[in-house]
């Protein structure tokens, strides 16, 4: 009786400290902001390339192993802005990358995305 008792016990426990983890949650139940990346070819204030692909990473270390948390690209019509939403208050590194006239393109940032707030960024791309 007494080993039932105990098993039981042990049942109990096991189930009340397994709980979902939701560290890895792509909807965050809290507040976010939006971010809108405008890519520029050579300067900051150059030419708004159409097309560009934008990667947004969580650390630099995922940057560094090219493991984005998200990737948009500019409007490929007009030059509209790569946007993404849904995003939690913290830093994001950026990179915006493409291709014109056989030459490869490429430009880094950082920034963080403060919440309750649309966050526009102007990046520039060089040739590599």
């Amino acid at each position: 009786m007494f080993w039932m008792f105990s098993v039981l016990l042990g049942i109990l426990v096991f189930a009340t400290s397994c709980k979902k983890d939701d560290t890895n949650n792509n909807n965050p139940s809290g507040p976010v902001g939006i971010l809108k990346i405008y890519v520029h070819k050579d300067l900051s204030t150059g030419v708004l390339m159409p097309g560009a692909e934008v990667r947004l990473y969580k650390s630099r270390h995922a940057m560094t192993i090219d493991s984005a948390s998200a990737i948009e690209f500019t409007e490929i019509v007009t030059p509209f802005p790569a946007v993404f939403n849904n995003l939690p208050y913290q830093k994001y590194y950026i990179k915006a990358s493409f291709e014109s006239q056989g030459d490869q393109y490429m430009g880094t940032d950082s920034l963080f995305v403060p919440v309750n707030t649309t966050t526009d960024r102007h990046m520039k791309a060089i040739k590599q």
